[in-house]
């Protein structure tokens, strides 16, 4: 299944009481190991664990709501679910891995040339001249990169053209070969 679409209203519904639930629950159902989040406020990273989703600090800000929620990705190597909003409300994507289709998988490094380890299991990685600063729901090691697995699915148009037809998000990593902080 290369990708499946729908209007999210009723899970839309579910994260409009409470969206942190909502989606620690959705996570929980699916073995979706991690979330990137990205409001109107800035980008929130959280961990999955049994229902819940973990963050840094060990809670999930107030202004993070349904309403100020831009976009997010819900993931694991087997499966991602993308939401974004679109006039008319929540659309949401599943995406699953496709052993059968042919693929590229790449490594998006993540800004941040410091690093701070943080309680929880959590990692604050910072880039000083761009003011960026997020805390990634893992360790990253002495001498390592966080990194962002990405697969894309090769297709080919009617004219044999082959072209990328979509991406999945597989896994927050870290890789050896250079360092963040």
């Amino acid at each position: 299944m290369p990708e499946a679409r729908w209007n999210g209203k009723e899970l839309e519904q579910k994260l409009e009481e409470d969206l942190m639930a909502g989606l620690g629950a959705v996570c929980a159902k699916h073995t979706l190991q991690t979330a990137l989040l990205f409001f109107e406020s800035g980008v929130v990273w959280a961990r999955a664990e049994g229902d819940d989703l973990v963050f840094e600090k060990g809670g999930a800000p107030a202004r993070m709501t349904l309403d100020s929620l831009l976009q997010g990705y819900c993931f694991s190597p087997a499966l991602e679910l993308r939401l974004w909003k679109e006039e008319g409300g929540l659309q949401c994507a599943w995406i699953a891995a496709d052993e059968k289709a042919e693929t590229i998988t790449e490594n998006y490094m993540l800004w941040g040339s410091q690093l701070q380890d943080l309680p929880g299991g959590f990692s604050k990685l910072m880039e000083g001249r761009r003011g960026i600063r997020q805390a990634l729901p893992m360790q990253i090691g002495s001498g390592k990169r966080a990194v962002l697995k990405v697969t894309h699915v090769i297709g080919q148009d009617e004219d044999g053209q082959s072209h990328i037809t979509h991406s999945k998000i597989n896994a927050l990593e870290e890789i050896a070969g250079g360092k963040n902080g």
